[in-house]
C-alpha cells in the first residue's frame, strides 16, 4: 500500500467545501493528479492525506484530510459539486476517487498545521516542504508512520486525552 499527499490551493479551488460538503454527503471526492509519473502508481487502497495550501491566510496550511483510494486514477471531468468551486476549471484531466475517512479543516479540528510538519524532525524533508508548488507527492513510509501518529496524537488532544 502506498502513500500520498495531494495538494489543494484555495486560491484555485475551494479546498474546505468540497471536503465538508463530500464527507456530509457520500464522503466521496475525486483528485486531480498533476505529476503524470505518477498516474500508474497510485492504487486502489493507498493511502492519502489532503494537503490545504496557506492560501491567502499565513500559516492556515496543512494536512487537513485522510483518506483511502477506491477507484485507480482515470481520465474524466471533475464531478459535478466541484466545477464550481474552481476560480478557474481545469477541465478534463487524470483523477483518482478517495473514500474521506476523516476530515479536519482546522487546528482546533485537529489538523495537522504546515508549521508543525516543518519543525518535525522527520516531516521537515516531505516533498511538499521542498517543492511546494506541484499536487501529489509520495511519502516514504517513515514518514507515513509519523503522520499517522500525529494525525491520531492531534485527535486525542482535540478529545481532551480521551479516545
Amino acid at each position: 500500500m502506498g502513500c500520498w499527499i495531494f495538494q489543494g490551493n484555495p486560491q484555485r479551488f475551494d479546498v474546505d467545501t468540497y471536503l465538508k460538503e463530500a464527507f456530509a454527503k457520500d464522503r466521496i471526492i475525486y483528485w486531480s493528479i498533476m505529476q503524470r509519473k505518477y498516474i500508474n502508481e497510485i492504487k486502489t487502497g493507498d493511502e492519502i492525506f489532503i494537503w490545504r495550501s496557506d492560501g491567502n491566510v499565513r500559516y492556515s496550511g496543512g494536512i487537513v484530510a485522510k483518506g483511502i483510494v477506491i477507484a485507480e486514477p482515470i481520465f474524466m471531468e471533475d464531478d459535478e459539486r466541484s466545477i464550481s468551486l474552481w476560480s478557474s476549471y481545469p477541465g478534463k484531466g487524470y483523477r483518482a476517487k478517495i473514500f474521506l475517512e476523516d476530515v479536519r479543516l482546522s487546528v482546533e479540528e485537529g489538523m495537522i498545521p504546515r508549521l508543525q510538519i516543518e519543525e518535525d524532525d522527520i516531516l521537515k524533508n516531505l516533498g511538499i516542504v521542498k517543492f511546494r508548488q506541484l499536487t501529489n507527492y509520495p511519502v516514504d513510509e517513515n514518514m507515513a508512520n509519523r503522520i499517522r501518529f500525529l494525525w491520531v496524537l492531534r485527535k486525542i488532544e482535540i478529545l481532551g486525552g480521551k479516545l
